[in-house]
């Protein structure tokens, strides 16, 4: 039986951070141009807290290398409302970052 790499060292980092880390690897653009994947992995009702229209759904997407099974390279956030509109800001919101054999997630004390 073949042994399992280790898991990879998570690193902090703060909203700001994670977010310039998107965008400078322009994940949301390769998906949008066909040259990675989305796979939506969670999808729910918002709360009504959130203040988003009827019919808006809150997603977490997973971009994927190869196909929509590749090798996850982030996982982001969004408010998506009918015709599949990103809501809120217009923008996904980064979560996870896999990048040169780590993982980068926000800080606690940053979130907000």
């Amino acid at each position: 039986m073949a042994k399992r790499p280790p898991p990879p060292d998570i690193v902090r980092v703060s909203v700001w951070e994670l977010r310039k880390m998107f965008n400078e690897g322009q994940y949301w653009r390769r998906v949008q141009a066909g040259e990675l994947f989305q796979k939506i992995i969670h999808k729910g009702t918002p709360d009504p807290q959130n203040n988003q229209p009827p019919g808006t759904m809150t997603v977490t997407i997973a971009i994927r290398e190869g196909s929509e099974d590749g090798p996850t390279l982030a996982e982001v956030h969004g408010f998506i409302e009918p015709g599949w509109v990103i809501g809120a800001s217009g923008k996904l919101d980064p979560k996870r970052i896999w990048k040169d054999g780590k993982v980068y997630r926000i800080r606690t004390d940053t979130v907000g």
